[in-house]
């Protein structure tokens, strides 16, 4: 059975990828992954082929340009499952997300992401994550004051 610890060090993985998208910083949400990694789901829910984002790199090229575009972004994750085994482990992450676009309307996403994940120097990293959204609407407003 997998210690406490370990389990709270690859959830600790899905909050940091999360706080980074908070932030709109696609660098920093970029080291939540492995150099190899596949990001699967994302393309698909703008629209765009089912590919698979492939290493750091690529998850910067496709998440800056969609950060630029937004005003603010609000990431909760809630991760209900996890199972290591050795130095691999996998994990099933739900989340709502709020994102607001620049000019644009409040979308609310719902979704969840199938992990995979790899320690590599003792931290847990995203090797595949597969996204699968629920529910993309744009929301209203309501004014505050």
């Amino acid at each position: 059975m997998a210690s406490a610890e370990e389990i709270l060090a690859v959830m600790e993985c899905a909050a940091n990828y999360a706080e980074r998208a908070s932030v709109l910083d696609a660098k920093g949400q970029s080291e939540n992954f492995t150099e190899d990694c596949e990001f699967w789901g994302p393309p698909a829910s703008m629209g765009l082929p089912d590919e698979p984002i492939k290493g750091r790199d690529g998850i910067v090229a496709f998440f800056q340009p969609t950060f630029d575009g937004l005003e603010y972004l609000q990431q909760h994750p809630h991760m209900s499952s996890v199972k290591i085994n050795g130095d691999t482990a996998t994990a099933h992450t739900r989340f709502t997300e709020f994102a607001k676009l620049k000019g644009g309307p409040l979308l609310m996403v719902m979704a969840h992401n199938e992990d995979e994940l790899r320690k590599v120097n003792g931290r847990w990293l995203f090797s595949k994550r597969r996204m699968i959204l629920k529910k993309l609407t744009a929301i209203t407003e309501l004014p505050m004051g």
